[in-house]
């Protein structure tokens, strides 16, 4: 009882922690992460998503085709989600990419939905965007250790993971739960790096 209590007691926090993160990151100039809102032209990146994704689609947990209808339905529930945020990477006003943090069961956090869709920006664009949500994270959830979950043939998501030194995760319970969640998508546990960011 008093162990549910806790992780209740966790689990709205952690929602409420989600509140404060800023709805404007700026990166540098003419690049800025923005929280998806009403007025973000989702129709026209869920057209460019939706091609970039299916064209990745094998480095997915879920590896299954999407469609830009069902793209733009993904982009816009996550306005009201509060386990999701998910910015959008701006450079001026084009909308070049997104990353995203989720809350998962039993008050996992996971580095989510990280994608570029363009070649516009800087080449670290997304070593400086992830490095400002781990300092997030660590500011409003320090108590947490964000989870990543990698195909081990993204070579690129890896070379930007290693930068940030995510390790192996030690709790038997927190591994089998990614590892479930993986096989949950018909894929194979042993072709995903899963590894945490120790704050």
């Amino acid at each position: 009882m008093k162990i549910k209590l806790v992780m209740d007691l966790l689990y709205n926090v952690i929602m409420d922690i989600f509140k404060k993160f800023p709805s404007i990151i700026v990166i540098e100039k003419n690049i800025s992460c923005k929280k998806i809102n009403k007025k973000t032209p989702l129709i026209k990146y869920a057209k460019k998503l939706a091609k970039f994704r299916n064209y990745f689609k094998d480095y997915f947990v879920d590896a299954k085709s999407v469609t830009i209808k069902g793209t733009t339905k993904y982009l816009t529930n996550i306005k009201d989600n509060k386990k999701k945020i998910m910015y959008l990477v701006y450079y001026k006003k084009k909308i070049i990419g997104q990353y995203g943090v989720h809350q998962w069961d039993k008050g996992y956090i996971g580095l989510d939905g990280a994608m570029r869709i363009s070649k516009e920006g800087t080449k670290n664009l997304f070593y400086d965007i992830q490095k400002i949500i781990l300092y997030l994270l660590k500011k409003n959830i320090p108590t947490c250790s964000p989870v990543i979950i990698c195909h081990k043939k993204n070579l690129t998501a890896l070379k930007l993971h290693k930068k940030f030194k995510f390790k192996k995760i030690n709790d038997k319970t927190k591994l089998k739960f990614f590892e479930n969640y993986i096989i949950s998508k018909k894929n194979k546990v042993s072709e995903f790096y899963i590894k945490e960011y120790i704050i």
